[in-house]
C-alpha cells in the first residue's frame, strides 16, 4: 500500500508541477500544449504502477487459484505497459541525442521501438491463455520463454541507450559533438534511469529462477518482487526530476551552447534535424 501511495503522489506532483505550471509558462492552460508524448508517457507510468501493485497485493491475499491468476494478468498488464512507457519516453527524449552522437544507430533504434508494443505485449498473453483455459500446455513454457524474450529487448535497447548518453557525457567535446545543456539534463537522468532499470532487470531474472516448491524461496521471491517495484517507482521518479529539471531550465532562459556544433560543418545538418525535438525537451 506505500508503493500505492508513492504513486499516488508522484502524479499529483506531476499535474501540479509539471501540466498546470508548463502551460502558464507557455502563456494559456490548452490541453494540446500540455498532452504531448512526454507528457502522455509521465501520466502512464504510474497508472501502470498501480496496475503492477493492486494486482500483486490482490493476488497474494487470496488462496484461490482462479482469483490469484486474474489479478496476476492485472499485474502482467501494468508491467507490460510500464516498460513499454519507459521504452517509449526514452526514446523521445533521446533520439536528439542519438542524431547528433551516433546517427548510424537511429534507424536500428527505431525499428526497436516500433516492435517494443508487439513484444512488450505479449507478456500478459500465457497467463490470459491460463485463465481462459487455452492451449495451457503451451501457455505454461511460453511464459517464461516471453519473459526471457522482453527481458533481453530492454537489456538491449538500455545498453545501446545507456552506451550513446555516457558517449556523449564523457567524450562530446572531444569528439567535436554538440554541446547543448538540455541534451546534457537528459544524458544525466537517462544515465540514471537505464542503471536502475538494469537493476531492476537483474532481481527479475534473479527471482524467476528460484524454485518456486520450496517456501523459503517463495519468501525471498516476494522480497525480490516489491523491490523490483520500488525500483519501477524509482524510475518513474527520476524520469519526472528530468521533466522538472528541463522545465526550469527553459523557465530561466538559459540559453544552449551548440559550440561544438557550430565548429563542424558534418555534424551542422544533425543539430538542426534535432532542433525540433529539442524545442520540446521542456
Amino acid at each position: 500500500m506505500a508503493l500505492v501511495a508513492v504513486t499516488a503522489v508522484l502524479l499529483i506532483i506531476l499535474v501540479k508541477v509539471v501540466l498546470l505550471d508548463e502551460a502558464r509558462h507557455r502563456g494559456a492552460f490548452l490541453l494540446r500544449r500540455t498532452i504531448t508524448p512526454f507528457n502522455i508517457c509521465l501520466v502512464l507510468m504510474p497508472v501502470a504502477n498501480c496496475l503492477i501493485y493492486v494486482g500483486t497485493l490482490l493476488s497474494l491475499s487470496t488462496t484461490e487459484a482462479l482469483e490469484k491468476l486474474r489479478f496476476t494478468v492485472v499485474a502482467d498488464v501494468g508491467v507490460a505497459l510500464f516498460q513499454l512507457t519507459c521504452v517509449h519516453y526514452t526514446w523521445c527524449r533521446g533520439l536528439p541525442i542519438v542524431e547528433i552522437a551516433v546517427p548510424d544507430a537511429v534507424p536500428w533504434m527505431r525499428r526497436l521501438v516500433a516492435i517494443s508494443p508487439i513484444l512488450l505485449g505479449l507478456l500478459p498473453v500465457p497467463d490470459i491463455l491460463l485463465l481462459t483455459s487455452t492451449c495451457v500446455e503451451f501457455a505454461q513454457p511460453a511464459s517464461k520463454v516471453v519473459g526471457v524474450l522482453c527481458g533481453l529487448f530492454v537489456l538491449v535497447f538500455d545498453t545501446i541507450v545507456l552506451t550513446v548518453f555516457v558517449r556523449y557525457l564523457r567524450r562530446g567535446m572531444t569528439l567535436m559533438i554538440q554541446d547543448d545543456a538540455r541534451l546534457r539534463i537528459i544524458a544525466r537522468y537517462g544515465v540514471a534511469t537505464v542503471c536502475v532499470g538494469g537493476l531492476s532487470l537483474v532481481l527479475i531474472a534473479a527471482a524467476n529462477s528460484l524454485d518456486e516448491q520450496d517456501y523459503n524461496n517463495v519468501v525471498i521471491f516476494q522480497i525480490l518482487q516489491i523491490t523490483v517495484f520500488a525500483l519501477f517507482s524509482v524510475i518513474h521518479i527520476i524520469l519526472l526530476a528530468m521533466k522538472i529539471a528541463l522545465l526550469r531550465h527553459k523557465q530561466s532562459g538559459n540559453p544552449s551552447s551548440p559550440t561544438a556544433a557550430s565548429k563542424n560543418p558534418t555534424l551542422t545538418s544533425n543539430a538542426s534535424a534535432s532542433k525540433t525535438q529539442l524545442q520540446q525537451c521542456a
